[in-house]
């Protein structure tokens, strides 16, 4: 028989903590040093870039977390710095576990160790041709999230035992309309959109700054040792105030980029945080709903101030129309989307019979499901 191979280029993953930082470390300061460090290498928005790097810093407090948001990063077409931001985030968050192909079952075995950071890069290649990731993903933004999995022995063979695997940690997931992967998994994201740099940005290589990013490294493990206590008290007391538009999912995504920022920015880079996240979380909303909950944002937009206590199906039509996404939407379409929220059309007898809705359970149903 011959002889067998050994495995070579192979990496057995460990995690270990980095040095903590021998100074009081200043939150402001790390935050504004991430921030223009990811400004070098890709081209967002402001309000995305400091989202970005607030996500970093959570990253490092996750021990003290039961939900977490996940970063979907997307763009409209290649090289707009997605693999570019992933290698710059793999340098300055948490014990970072970066590949560009995964299974479904090395995924959440790793999460299973230590609740890393996970880096997918193209995952629009293969998250949608790989339906038992669904799981994974949805659940695991929750720190009791499982995957239930059946053991195999000592002889490789499946037992009778079922074995309980942690899904929980952060996760940042990149790919071209990333957005468009799932609803369920942008639902549960911070959604971040790049293009592509100007010729005017200075061309940087990353090996410059590893030094750099070794002192953040630390500099953000001190903090989360400093401040990591009080950020879970200020979560489990659940008095945090969050605006009224925003959902429960939305709440849970947002809360610890909240906490941290209380518990250790000072008021004004708190409320840049906070404002920043609204504003990227209105996106968000909108891409993550299907199309019968856009359908019903836009009624709503439309009969919320509406005069009169029913609106005709011909009339609901008109307005929507002038929209180019529903330019072809026909009544009975209209009726199978407001269908699925329990909203039936009737005759109204002052209307000459024409089939009308209700205005009052077009509001109620949008205020419901939003």
């Amino acid at each position: 028989m011959p002889e067998e191979k050994k495995l070579e280029n192979f990496t057995e993953l460990k995690f270990e903590a980095p040095e903590q930082w021998p100074e009081q470390v200043e939150f402001v300061a790390v935050l504004k040093e991430i921030n223009e460090l990811i400004k070098k290498f890709v081209s967002m928005k402001g309000a995305q870039r400091l989202l970005v790097s607030q996500w970093v810093v959570s990253t490092w407090f996750v021990d003290h977390l039961d939900y977490l948001p996940y970063l979907l990063i997307t763009s409209p077409t290649k090289r707009c710095g997605k693999t570019k931001l992933m290698k710059v985030l793999a340098e300055i968050v948490r014990f970072p576990v970066m590949s560009g192909d995964l299974t479904a079952a090395a995924t959440f075995r790793v999460m299973a160790k230590d609740s890393p950071t996970l880096l997918m890069d193209e995952a629009d290649r293969y998250l949608n041709s790989r339906l038992d990731f669904a799981s994974i993903l949805n659940c695991g933004n929750s720190r009791d999230g499982r995957v239930l999995r059946t053991a195999i022995n000592a002889n490789g063979n499946y037992g009778g035992e079922i074995v309980a695997f942690s899904c929980f940690g952060f996760k940042a997931i990149a790919g071209i309309k990333a957005s468009k992967i799932s609803d369920t998994l942008t639902d549960r994201s911070i959604v971040i959109e790049l293009v592509r740099k100007t010729k005017q940005m200075e061309r940087c290589r990353l090996k410059q700054f590893k030094e750099q990013c070794e002192i953040l490294r630390r500099k953000l493990f001190t903090l989360a040792q400093q401040h990591g206590a009080d950020v879970a008290k200020l979560i489990n007391k659940g008095d945090m105030v969050f605006p009224e538009d925003l959902n429960d999912r939305q709440m849970d995504n947002i809360e610890p980029l909240w906490a941290i920022a209380e518990c250790c920015a000072d008021p004004r880079t708190t409320k840049k945080i906070k404002e920043a996240s609204r504003r990227v979380l209105t996106k968000t909303e909108a891409l993550s709903q299907t199309e019968a909950v856009r359908l019903l944002r836009d009624v709503y937009v439309i009969v919320k101030d509406y005069p009169q206590t029913s609106i005709s199906t011909e009339d609901l039509l008109t307005q929507l129309r002038k929209d180019p996404t529903w330019a072809e939407l026909s009544a009975k379409k209209l009726s199978l989307f407001m269908g699925e929220f329990e909203i039936q059309t009737f005759q109204n007898s002052q209307l000459n019979n024409k089939r009308c809705y209700r205005v009052d359970k077009l509001i109620n149903a949008y205020k419901r499901y939003r």
